[in-house]
């Protein structure tokens, strides 16, 4: 009896929790109307009861009670406080909401997600989605992040994590792809609704042109913060726990971390399976330069100074004409991609922006490991890769080329000298000095920037010094 009453107390301090944090997060008053909550006499009526029966009904207060009772019991790793039809009940509601869109004047009838209402009216109503359709206004907001007040900003990174743990919620992906999400299709409606992008990742160029074009918008809008890849999520929550503790979400740092650490060959425990996915999301966005958040923000004034042709044909591309037709089999000599990324690496030494300069290294440090990560080389190059170096891991290629650079096409055979001349330029582009010296280089050399062989100098003006690994 005693352990029964304990029960009861604390589910019942629990729903007086939850109903305190939403009461608090909602303080703004909304139409107590049956379209602006779930019903209390629905599929939930039990659990809006138990859980959210101090709550006032509008507003999706209590549709956002039970989600966050749900999220709750899930980090706790307890059991689902939900039955499967009020689960089911919930995420309708919040998935007719995506439905219906937000009143492009800044009028938004249901919170997506708390104090979004508050945060971003005057954001719609004064911005760039002030003209959009009420089921594109979101999708708008996404695209101009950058330009939101910081309150807005963060209420639409909620809102996206929500997304990729339900992609029905992202409207116009799922318009985009509804062909290919029917029963039988590539990503049937069985596929659970949070591994359906991963699994429309996995399966691009299969899917219809619409959809690979909503995918792609997708991968820009994600591509910032890896929390709203949770399939990489979900295979590497060790490693950044373990390599990437000190670092900060936002800005593809997190990536870029990940990247990095799994490049040292003295770090243990990067599963195969966290390499994988780092490997090929770090590969996918250097197919595009809009797919590199760093080189996409970092690299924009000097795109537009030095690379500004290259730019205008490839953003009026067709997603068939970037990558390739519907169920491509020869990915690389069809695609039309990289072209903007290939003007940046012609550019490296005479590039204005710092910012953009180290970015553009990265991505050459990635090809010299990644081989194929440069869609133009790759494509340059396939036939003499198959001829001389069909027994080489990629890391090796890039040397086997060299070995026979006079045996190349002329097209590949310019492509890999600027490589190699862009290798010599810096050490840290050297895969395996660098990762010899990388001890050395942040103890003495931690403040020079590449290039002009100033990290290779640095390193042999402090050689002699006590304490040099």
């Amino acid at each position: 009896a005693m352990w029964r009453s304990s029960a009861y107390l604390l589910a019942a301090l629990v729903a007086l929790a939850l109903a305190a944090r939403v009461a608090a997060e909602d303080a703004t008053p909304a139409n107590s109307t049956a379209t602006t909550d779930l019903n209390v006499t629905g599929a939930c009526k039990a659990e809006i009861a138990s859980l959210c029966g101090t709550i006032e009904v509008g507003d999706g207060r209590l549709a956002r009670c039970l989600r966050l009772a749900r999220s709750a019991a899930k980090a706790r790793k307890d059991k689902n406080p939900l039955t499967p039809t009020c689960s089911d009940e919930y995420k309708e509601f919040f998935i007719k909401v995506a439905r219906h869109g937000i009143d492009p004047k800044g009028k938004v009838k249901v919170n997506p997600v708390r104090g979004f209402r508050e945060s971003c009216s005057k954001d719609i109503a004064d911005g760039s989605c002030k003209d959009q359709a009420p089921n594109m206004v979101m999708t708008c907001l996404k695209a101009h992040k950058s330009d939101l007040s910081d309150s807005c900003r963060e209420k639409i990174f909620n809102v996206q994590v929500r997304e990729a743990e339900d992609m029905r919620l992202d409207n116009a992906l799922t318009l985009a792809c509804k062909e290919d999400i029917l029963p039988r299709k590539t990503c049937p409606v069985t596929t659970p609704s949070g591994a359906q992008v991963a699994c429309l990742r996995a399966n691009r160029q299969a899917l219809q042109e619409t959809c690979r074009a909503g995918l792609l918008k997708r991968d820009q809008e994600d591509a910032a913060d890896i929390r709203l890849n949770l399939d990489v999520m979900a295979s590497c929550k060790v490693e950044l726990a373990a390599h990437c503790k000190n670092d900060e979400f936002g800005e593809a740092r997190m990536l870029v971390c990940l990247w990095d650490n799994m490049q040292e060959s003295h770090i243990d425990g990067f599963s195969e399976t966290c390499k994988q996915k780092v490997g090929k999301l770090t590969e996918h966005g250097l197919t595009d330069y809009r797919l590199d958040f760093r080189i996409r923000t970092r690299c924009a004034e000097d795109i537009e100074t030095k690379c500004a042709t290259e730019k205008a044909e490839v953003d009026k591309m067709s997603i068939a004409e970037l990558f390739g037709g519907f169920d491509t089999e020869n990915y690389y000599t069809q695609a039309g991609s990289g072209k903007v990324l290939r003007c940046l690496k012609n550019h490296t030494l005479e590039l204005d922006k710092q910012t953009c300069k180290t970015e553009v290294y990265r991505m050459i440090r990635i090809e010299a490991v990644q081989f194929g990560t440069d869609v133009k080389m790759m494509a340059a190059c396939s036939d003499d890769v198959a001829e001389h170096c069909s027994d080489k891991r990629r890391e090796q290629i890039h040397l086997c080329l060299r070995q026979n650079l006079q045996k190349l096409n002329a097209e590949c055979r310019q492509h890999e000298l600027l490589q190699g001349a862009l290798e010599s330029n810096d050490v840290s582009l050297k895969p395996v000095i660098f990762h010899s010296c990388k001890q050395a280089m942040d103890m003495f050399c931690r403040t020079v920037t590449p290039g002009a062989a100033q990290m290779l100098q640095c390193l042999q003006d402090h050689s002699t010094e006590s304490g040099f690994p």
